[in-house]
């Protein structure tokens, strides 16, 4: 059974669910690569302590990349608007508690590094149900450009990340920082309340082994994660250079 907006074959950018989608995901992306910025320019600049970066790092991305295996068998049995609502909520909570932290000048790298390693895990779960939930809510006809408007869009968000953390370093402090990377989890959660996710009728449902082997499969084939890797290479030579 197709969603209503799939049988009346709306314009793609007028389907409000699309709409929807799209803010959600550009701004947890946009969220990602800020922090992944703002960690590192945190080590280096004020802790000091380059020699943490690389296992700061690995905190924040291993379990990301393990844990989407995870986040796509829960994506199929679960409603995905919901995972992507409460996966941006729950990592405005973190980045506000980590804002309170370092309010207090009491972020030193152990607290770090397990806000590193708790937004890393929550994240982990964002993207395989933003994936699994773009064919709900448009047509067929329309999947293939609204996939390109989501990957084009993401990887933008990935490369403006540090150039827009660095942006707020250079006139403001760490405070509108963090802030800034609440404000985007707290639109892309927004952005879910609009979301109209009508399930698709499938009596067969696989085994969750199987469902684990194509989410390996599936991390290890995703683009995203190409380019973050790609982003931390970028911004590590630019911090050696700098530095």
């Amino acid at each position: 059974m197709q969603a209503t907006e799939q049988k009346t074959h709306q314009p793609l950018l007028r389907n409000r669910s699309f709409r929807a989608l799209w803010l959600a995901s550009t701004c947890s992306f946009l969220a990602l690569s800020t922090y992944l910025f703002a960690e590192q320019w945190y080590i280096l600049r004020v802790l000091k302590l380059d020699a943490y970066l690389g296992l700061v790092l690995m905190l924040t991305l291993l379990p990301r990349i393990f844990l989407m295996v995870f986040g796509g068998v829960i994506a199929d049995r679960f409603k995905k608007s919901i995972i992507l609502r409460y996966s941006s909520l729950l990592r405005f909570t973190f980045v506000l508690l980590l804002l309170s932290v370092y309010h207090f000048e009491l972020l030193t790298i152990v607290p770090l590094a397990v806000f590193a390693f708790t937004f890393g895990c929550i994240d982990a779960f964002f993207s395989p149900a933003s994936a699994s939930l773009l064919p709900l809510l448009v047509s067929k006809e329309d999947l293939t450009r609204a996939n390109s408007i989501l990957q084009t869009s993401n990887q933008m968000a990935l490369f403006s990340g540090p150039l827009l953390g660095g942006v707020l370093l250079t006139f403001s402090s760490f405070h509108f920082l963090f802030l800034t990377i609440a404000l985007f989890l707290l639109l892309a959660s927004l952005g879910t309340f609009f979301i109209r996710e009508h399930p698709v009728d499938n009596p067969t449902r696989t085994s969750a082994w199987l469902e684990l082997v194509q989410g390996f499969h599936y991390v290890f084939a995703d683009p995203y994660l190409r380019r973050i890797l790609f982003l931390l290479i970028i911004i590590n030579f630019f911090f050696l250079v700098l530095c």
